[in-house]
């Protein structure tokens, strides 16, 4: 289920270095996903194994894709496409459709004259928006933007919208209101620069009207792409640019929106993330943006090259929309180590990123453009975790070309475009569709007080006690499962998983009900990571989990540190943060629940401290029981 918003199943739920039962319920809620958005409220992941029958794109790239029920819209620079079953070329240009079910290309046949750079659909389906690169729509002049029907493919000549100075780059619809963005200097010849409202029925000149002046980079100011939440009130702006409305924005502005299309630059959003500089040859070096399905968070992929784990170069990285300050800092970076991200695609389970990438989770490479540890193999296309930024195990491959641009998820499908050819090693060329599976990403399980806690003994059995959080009673033996646990160092518990290091190194994942234990499967080996595990990995010697958040000790330092890691895939994340940097040795076990970090020591007794965001305050600490003898643990869960 979805990271970012409460879950909808209740859950009974053992949990992280000490074991927790608890149950959750919540309600979940979505807006209607309005045309044009590449987010979609969808609760299930994703086949890696693409759709037969999609048309193929003989030439150019795919940069924009919609879908109206059964019909399937695509624009970019393509000027023919086939059928799937047929060496038959089809005149296609700049814009086409096609049937899902059946994979038939449809007679629709507009005669767009340059680049279409993205497409959006009125909520009705019968007319679609283009903008872009292009001078002419059948002939008849229309520069930059146009109406379209979705029936007949003739222009609606009641749109008679132009734009002057420059061209399109990106545009969004919400309501009857289109919003573009691009290198314009005036729309219908009043004067807009890069950023204009229009009305969706007649193209008329809305009173939004905030300049996006003075380039980041070079001589020439170039706005590149926007999105708009679903109930139309925030719009998120990024590109080649300093000033938006008058104000600093380095290359990313946030614009509170108004009703009938007026709106005026969030004096309370602001980052400094992005006023720093990565390779010059970029003018800027962001490349797309998209909003979360339910308006509370959005994302951002980046060119750059590599410019070190401070940067924000060659990223995806996630932002609340709802913060506020002078300079906000992301939630997570999750870094390609030197490679292009283009496209974004955002559901409740997954963010969908495409590029030329290599690799994901790349934060340590040495040097630069090459893998680190930690880093996984995702050429091309990948999914990260929403909560964590860490790769999902979801991993088709591609061709990396210069890279997969549209990232379009559906209720029933995954659409990608790019200039490529072929997807998991099938010919798929340029326009690639995934079909969604009831595959989940696990919802993290928060734990309520009381729970059950887990200790694993120097003798190799292990005990339970109850715990309600100010003190523990009714200490016992439970079954071992037939495991030594005198050569476990650390482990958690999630969604009915025990997650554990062993004293040879490995991490493992075993089914775990609270009495009988599973096989084990080897995490590492499973993530595949291409030179190593991340750093600091492989020598964890107590563990606990908190939405997300895997907080753990390690030989050699006496801080306490945390990591992003998911519980989806197994994958840790390559970058290593500080929890607290207090003197932790002698601390034999940890575990979160309640908001409270529980630790056994050296002195047989049992402490809490609060935790919360990354940080364990260790001057919180506090006893919790005495009355049990916690010494010769070897681990808590």
């Amino acid at each position: 289920m979805n990271h970012h918003l409460p879950s909808a199943r209740p859950s009974r739920r053992l949990v992280s270095a000490l074991l927790a039962v608890a149950v959750l319920t919540a309600t979940m809620a979505f807006g209607a996903l309005d045309a044009g958005a590449a987010g979609f409220p969808g609760n299930t992941l994703a086949s890696d194994n693409p759709i037969n029958n999609t048309p193929r794109v003989m030439n150019g790239a795919v940069f924009g894709i919609e879908r109206s029920g059964s019909r399937v819209f695509a624009g970019g620079t393509f000027v023919t496409v086939r059928n799937s079953t047929s060496n038959a070329d089809i005149a296609r240009n700049r814009l086409m459709s096609y049937n899902h079910s059946t994979g038939v290309v449809d007679s629709w046949a507009p005669n767009i004259s340059g680049t279409v750079n993205a497409i959006a659909l009125s909520t009705d389906g019968n007319w679609l928006y283009a903008a872009g690169n292009f001078s002419q729509v059948n002939g008849v002049a229309s520069k930059g933007i146009a109406k379209i029907s979705t029936t007949t493919g003739q222009r609606d000549p009641n749109f008679t919208s132009t734009v002057a100075g420059g061209n399109v780059s990106d545009l969004e619809l919400r309501g009857e209101t289109v919003y573009i963005t691009g290198s314009f200097t005036s729309v219908r010849g009043t004067a807009r620069v890069g950023l204009a409202a229009l009305s969706a029925t007649n193209g008329a000149v809305l009173p939004l009207n905030i300049p996006v002046t003075v380039p980041f980079s070079g001589n020439t100011t170039a706005p590149r792409k926007i999105d708009i939440d679903h109930t139309g009130t925030k719009m998120v702006l990024i590109g080649n640019f300093r000033v938006v409305g008058g104000v600093t924005r380095p290359q990313l502005a946030v614009i509170d929106l108004a009703p009938g299309g007026n709106g005026s630059v969030s004096t309370v959003w602001n980052t400094s993330a992005f006023s720093t500089s990565c390779n010059d040859v970029f003018d800027t070096y962001m490349r797309d943006i998209e909003i979360s399905p339910d308006g509370t968070w959005f994302a951002i992929n980046t060119t750059g090259s590599w410019g070190g784990a401070g940067s924000m170069c060659d990223t995806t990285s996630r932002w609340e929309l709802g913060a506020t300050g002078t300079d906000i800092r992301p939630t997570w970076v999750d870094f390609t180590g030197g490679d292009t991200l283009y496209g974004l695609g955002i559901t409740n389970e997954a963010i969908y990123v495409g590029g030329h990438q290599r690799w994901q989770n790349n934060s340590t490479p040495p040097g630069g453009d090459q893998a680190g540890p930690g880093a996984v193999a995702r050429p091309g296309i990948s999914a990260l975790d929403p909560l964590t930024g860490v790769p999902l195990s979801w991993n088709p491959g591609k061709e990396r070309g210069v890279g997969t641009f549209a990232i379009t998820p559906t209720a029933d499908a995954l659409y990608i475009g790019h200039d490529t050819q072929y997807v998991k090693g099938e010919y798929r060329p340029r326009l690639t569709a995934f079909p969604m599976t009831t595959a989940v990403n696990p919802d993290p399980q928060k734990i309520s007080l009381p729970v059950n806690l887990f200790q694993g003994r120097a003798d190799s059995g292990l005990r339970r006690a109850d715990m309600d959080g100010t003190s523990a009673t009714n200490a016992a033996s439970a079954a071992s499962g037939g495991l030594d646990w005198s050569r476990n160092r650390g482990a958690f518990v999630q969604n009915g998983q025990l997650f554990s290091w062993n004293g040879d190194g490995t991490f493992s994942r075993r089914s775990f009900n609270g009495s009988a234990f599973g096989a084990p499967s080897d995490l590492i080996a499973a993530a595949n990571y291409v030179v190593a595990p991340p750093v600091n990995f492989t020598n964890v010697r107590a563990a606990a989990y908190d939405n997300g958040r895997l907080y753990y000790l390690r030989d050699g330092d006496n801080r306490l540190f945390w990591r992003w890691f998911s519980i989806e895939s197994g994958i840790a994340g390559s970058s290593e943060f500080v929890a607290s940097g207090a003197d932790w040795s002698g601390v034999t076990g940890i575990e979160i629940a309640g908001g409270w970090l529980y630790s056994t020591r050296d002195d047989a007794k049992l402490y809490r401290s609060y935790v919360a965001g990354g940080s364990v305050v260790a001057s919180s600490r506090t006893l919790v029981d005495d009355s049990i003898d916690w010494s010769q643990g070897t681990v808590l869960f």
